[in-house]
């Protein structure tokens, strides 16, 4: 690798970004010994001294410290190769422009957690003990402190809520009561190693034979590790044979070794033979192609209907890229929903595929960097995270269900890994390839300004039919029955299905059993402490759960206002519709899947497993169920309230509603059989139900763009959504009419060529979560460059006051949840 920072010899100092992120630096400064000159390269990780401790930095090139500065040295490198290359510095640094955070935050997201190693602070208390008075904190404190452990400082400040805790520790240390000690950094994230076992000579008749009759296990082993060759026997086909072993080594007739050893992550799949392309997917395939052979950046959008074969595009043009020595990224929403995506890929390219996503342990995630690093891989498959993946010679870039808001990272770093796919492969010069049944109505256009190139498979593979959908008015033909959730239409519809043999899946984007509970005298509502929401009633558990905080409540027999026991359910959650199926077809296998149900490792893999093997007659689920899933043998989609987000409070609520609702419908009619979707709503006219009816995508952009552009929202412009949150709702709500002063002078400053508005103070949708106020201002314009220009010394001119008075600000670019 080439580095910013020189050839090793002629660095003298370094630029450290530190991980975890410090606010307001963008680098830190540190001396570099000379003894550690020649292993120093850019993009590598260090140990340096922060303060009183010592954490993981990169270093990110060389310093601008003046040479009169008395540095801090740095204390280790922790790496022999560069941990981030110069094209993935090259992204992170884009990042923290584009979307206003510091250098060292994109790092800390960037960097697997794991690695990052960060000395810890423990107090003990002195062998003799306290012998002089203490105050009434120092005995809080020395109560909590066991005499026989150590115990770490951030421990200790949960169980004593002070905020003098820390002067106090340094009081009790320097008069001998406690001392105060740092422990080593560790990283969670290190190579597994296993003992190989060789043959070190060979041994004499005489060795042989004596082993054979003193010490058979001895001679066994021995056996067993002279047939393996050069390539030995690894402790963990010989496990029980340690003794011998070390006996053997003894004698000089055996090494042992240690070797590194991958975790595995996928399991091994049986090639299958890729079936023949449509002259569809061909055009597709090769229009992506004369890009990648010719080294050439262009972002193609793939619209795809459902069932179409996109996939089968995906696998094509990797395949041809990896033949050319190329490496391959692979984005998905969530790994989770995709295994089936997974597993194909992994059938096609096999052990050249490395898995990257948040359920890995820290170990089998550095396992699958380093493969790829080492270039041992060459496609990496992931979430969004998975944009930093270290894949060599990057030749081609993919984002499946690019629609998919799961790319928006919503705190810390607020990116889109969709849109730092197009800027990776923009550096990278290699194609960028998008693919949905549903775009986004930004990516979309910019298929119509030329930025983008549209690709288009306008029909299922082997020409199999679009479901039928069909509207169901409730407002002519309402839920009936107890608890009242379908319409006739579609309890008919499912119970018919049934008895056909066909599988259902029923979709609502609410889980729980009810959607809050409320007193039929006074009207009472049990809401959460924490969050400006109510409680959703878990009828299995009895729980009332916020779904946002985590705030739990046993959901009490009479109302906590007036004691009436008049506490009934309002509202409808996929436990309340899977106990309302099992009691219409008593006879029917029926599961949910919600993230209730998923919550322990392996369980939506089994569920699934048993879905597509028709194990389950009818699925109940959340948006989950709408994402990546093929199964043949589903025939009827039932929606049981299509209007939830249609009513959210954005202005992307009808563009989310349809491509909801497209994506569910695509589940079905996948096989031999046609499918067909009811879908239940107050609003049959709406006109993103309507286009989703016609699985009409043009329809919807037709009467959405205009709508966009006379309100000036995007793809019109581009949004920064500035929040503030605080525990004093007064001062949050002062430090927001601040910043929009400061935001709205920025403005009148712009030059008549730029343009940009401010929208707000206002409280935000969700006023208070997690025991926060939240505040929130909006600025418009068409013009990146001219964002950052009103932003930044708006925030710069109220950073002071905002720390001081405990309220936290986030930048959100580009913002994609509720506004």
């Amino acid at each position: 690798m080439t580095s910013g920072a020189g050839s090793p010899e002629q660095i003298a100092t370094a630029d450290v970004a530190v991980i975890p992120p410090i606010p307001g630096h963008e680098s830190l400064s540190y001396a570099v010994p000379p003894v550690l000159e020649h292993r120093l390269r850019e993009g590598m990780r260090v140990l340096v001294p922060l303060g009183r401790r010592r954490v993981t930095g990169i270093v990110v090139g060389r310093s601008r410290a003046t040479p009169a500065v008395d540095l801090r040295p740095v204390l280790d490198v922790l790496d022999d190769d560069p941990l981030l290359s110069s094209d993935l510095l090259e992204l992170c640094r884009f990042a923290a422009t584009y979307y206003m955070s510091s250098l060292g935050e994109v790092l800390s997201t960037a960097v697997l957690a794991g690695l990052r190693a960060e000395s810890r602070r423990t107090v003990r208390l002195a062998a003799h003990g306290p012998n002089t008075r203490l105050g009434s904190l120092e005995q809080e404190i020395v109560r909590h402190l066991p005499p026989e452990r150590p115990v770490r400082v951030s421990t200790l400040a949960r169980m004593v809520r002070s905020s003098g805790l820390h002067a106090s520790l340094r009081s009790l240390a320097e008069r001998g009561i406690v001392v105060l000690e740092e422990e080593p950094p560790v990283a969670a994230a290190r190579a597994r190693l296993e003992r190989v076992y060789r043959l070190a000579r060979h041994p004499t008749a005489d060795e042989l034979d004596t082993l054979a009759r003193r010490a058979p296990a001895q001679r066994a082993t021995l056996d067993r590790i002279r047939e393996a060759g050069d390539r030995g026997v690894s402790s963990a086909v010989l496990p029980a044979a340690d003794s011998a072993v070390r006996a053997l080594a003894v004698r000089g007739l055996v090494t042992i070794e240690r070797r590194e050893v991958y975790r595995p992550v996928t399991e091994a799949a049986a090639a299958l033979a890729p079936p023949s392309p449509t002259t569809a997917q061909k055009q597709a395939i090769d229009a992506v192609l004369a890009a990648a052979s010719a080294a050439r950046f262009e972002t193609f959008l793939l619209r795809g209907v459902t069932g179409s074969g996109k996939t089968e595009v995906y696998l094509r043009a990797a395949e041809d890229v990896l033949a050319r020595g190329g490496g391959v990224l692979m984005l998905v929403p969530e790994i989770g929903l995709t295994h089936a995506l997974v597993a194909v890929v992994g059938a096609r390219f096999g052990p050249s595929v490395a898995l990257l996503h948040s359920a890995l342990s820290p170990g089998e995630r550095w396992d699958e960097w380093r493969r790829l690093a080492r270039r041992e891989a060459r496609i990496a498959i992931g979430v969004r995270s998975a944009i930093f993946a270290p894949v060599p010679d990057l030749g081609l870039v993919i984002v499946d269900e690019e629609h998919d808001g799961a790319y928006k990272q919503e705190d810390g770093l607020r990116y889109n890994a969709r849109d730092l796919a197009i800027v990776r492969a923009r550096n990278a010069s290699c194609p960028a390839l998008l693919g949905s049944a549903t775009p986004s109505i930004e990516s979309h256009r910019a298929t119509l300004t030329g930025r983008y190139r549209a690709l288009e498979l306008a029909d299922r593979i082997e020409r199999r039919p679009l479901p039928t959908v069909e509207l169901v008015d409730l407002r002519i033909e309402p839920p009936e029955g107890t608890p009242r959730i379908f319409a006739r239409r579609i309890s008919d519809a499912l119970a018919d299905n049934w008895a056909a043999g066909g599988q259902s899946l029923v979709f609502l984007n609410r889980r729980g059993y009810a959607n809050y509970l409320q007193c039929g005298v006074c009207g009472h509502v049990p809401g959460c402490p924490n969050c400006t929401v109510t409680l959703t009633f878990h009828l299995r558990s009895r729980l009332l759960r916020c779904h946002h905080c985590n705030y739990r409540l046993l959901a009490p027999d009479l109302c906590p206002e007036c004691s009436g026991p008049t506490l009934r359910n309002f509202g409808v959650g996929t436990e309340q519709v899977e106990i309302a199926l099992r009691a219409a077809l008593p006879r029917a296998r029926i599961a949910r899947l919600d993230r209730d149900t998923t919550a322990k490792r392996g369980a939506l893999r089994r569920l699934l497993d048993d879905w597509r093997e028709r194990r389950i007659d009818v699925l109940v689920g959340t948006q989950m169920v709408t994402k990546g899933h093929d199964v043949p043998g589903v025939t009827l989609v039932a929606v049981v309230a299509a209007d939830q987000v249609l009513n959210f409070p954005d202005f992307r609520a009808a563009e989310r509603t349809f491509q909801m609702l497209a994506q569910v419908a695509g589940r079905a009619g996948r096989g031999d059989q046609p499918g067909r979707v009811l879908i239940q709503t107050y609003r049959p006219t709406h006109y993103a139900l309507t286009a989703a009816a016609k699985h009409d995508f043009l329809e919807l952009v037709d009467r959405e763009l205009p709508q966009r552009e006379a309100l000036g929202y995007p793809p019109f412009s581009r949004l920064v959504n500035l929040r503030l949150d605080g525990v004093d709702s007064a001062r949050v709500e002062e430090l927001a009419r601040a910043l929009a002063d400061a935001l709205r002078s920025g403005v009148r400053l712009l030059p008549p060529s730029g343009a940009a508005s401010v929208i707000g103070p206002a409280p935000a949708p969700l006023e208070r979560l997690r025991g926060r106020y939240r505040w929130q201002i909006l600025v418009k314009s068409k013009d990146p460059p001219t964002l950052r220009a009103v932003i930044r010394p708006a925030l710069e001119a109220i950073e002071r006051r905002a720390r001081s008075r405990g309220v936290r600000v986030a930048v959100d670019v580009d913002p994609y949840g509720v506004l």
